[in-house]
């Protein structure tokens, strides 16, 4: 088929763009990208599909090669945003349906779950514990946690993963963590600490549809022992509002890296507060939200399915293909902010800014 660009004329493309590369190296012909980040559960997935005429991809990458993906629109940066990053699992090549190359990857935190850790923090500050945990390891660098978070925590580590004796010694305390995708740095941020995205979804503007409500008991615990490294090393947490609304609902769970009864209170604390009520979550998509994290609390005005205020993201999974272009799909918690919390928000950081702007 010929093309329909005229040499020496200028082609102007559309707005809605995504672009792949695999160890720096954009590819062509890409038809689909579905990426995914999910809120202190582990690594988010991505897979995507180039068309792959005579397997000149497939003979080129290998597992664990690079994955970036970039994705933009009018409201971004021409470059784009730098939605994910992380490392080939899988690379297929299939005839099914074309000459096509299929590439699944995990987000950048599964190359600390591939690297063992031992070691023993008392009473240690939880930002000096993290920055030493990840002194063993060179992929990421964590100049964004801060040296004293002012949480005591105490871990007995022995060859475990560096994802899981950081996610033990955070869960003390409820605090989130991540790699940035675009510095490849860990970040820290505990959960009481509110932190509302620059992205708004509003009905009649850029929310799509809602795709999904859930309401599940499978995990709601309000009673709990945390065993830790000894005998002496228990902790227990009941919350008796909802024993009394919902029944008892309790477990006792192990958890080896936990070093003394403060911490295993702490970490019972921690899991009460989370699952003491079943889970009530939305799935929404909506046009690219280009600029939030999991984690993060997103304003939501949705009146015919009585969304208005402030939720917190669960996950975030982007998608493009030509016929649909850069879709945003969500999973918030219910729990909503008060929206007045939200307005004071933006005022104080306006404030900020216009005191910036004119040397206040």
């Amino acid at each position: 088929m010929p093309s329909l660009e005229i040499p020496g004329s200028w082609v102007i493309k559309s707005w809605g763009d995504a672009v792949v590369s695999i160890n720096k190296l954009p590819l062509d012909r890409v038809q689909k990208i579905e990426v995914s980040r999910e809120l202190n559960t582990g690594s988010g997935t991505c897979s995507i599909t180039v068309s792959d005429p005579n397997r000149a991809y497939y003979d080129l990458f290998q597992a664990q090669d690079e994955i970036e993906v970039f994705m933009s629109t009018k409201t971004t940066p021409p470059i784009g945003v730098k939605v994910w990053g992380g490392y080939v699992d899988d690379v297929a090549f299939s005839i099914g349906s074309g000459e096509t190359l299929e590439l699944k990857g995990k987000e950048y935190m599964s190359r600390l779950s591939s690297q063992r850790y031992s070691g023993t923090f008392t009473n240690a500050d939880l930002g000096a514990a993290i920055r030493s945990i990840l002194s063993n390891q060179t992929d990421f660098t964590y100049e964004s946690v801060p040296e004293v978070m002012s949480y005591l925590v105490s871990a007995n580590i022995a060859n475990d993963m560096i994802y899981n004796a950081i996610k033990q010694i955070c869960d003390q305390y409820k605090v989130y963590f991540w790699i940035a995708p675009a510095t490849r740095d860990m970040n820290v941020r505990q959960a009481a600490n509110i932190v509302y995205t620059p992205d708004v979804i509003t009905e009649g503007d850029n929310l799509l549809r809602q795709t999904k409500v859930t309401k599940n008991s499978e995990f709601m615990t309000n009673d709990v022992v945390i065993q830790g490294a000894g005998a002496s090393t228990t902790g227990t947490a009941t919350d008796a509002s909802s024993v009394a609304n919902r029944g008892t609902f309790s477990r006792a769970i192990t958890v080896g890296n936990v070093g003394d009864a403060t911490s295993a209170g702490n970490f019972a604390q921690t899991v009460v507060g989370n699952r003491k009520d079943p889970l009530d979550a939305y799935e929404l998509e909506s046009l690219f939200l280009a600029y939030t994290d999991p984690g993060e609390y997103i304003y939501i005005s949705a009146p015919t399915i009585n969304l208005d205020g402030g939720y917190q993201v669960l996950t975030m999974k982007h998608s493009w293909s030509p016929s649909t272009g850069i879709r945003t799909a969500i999973q918030i918690n219910t729990k909503i902010i008060d929206t007045r919390l939200y307005l004071s928000d933006l005022e104080r950081r306006m404030k900020m800014v216009e005191k910036k702007a004119y040397g206040v």
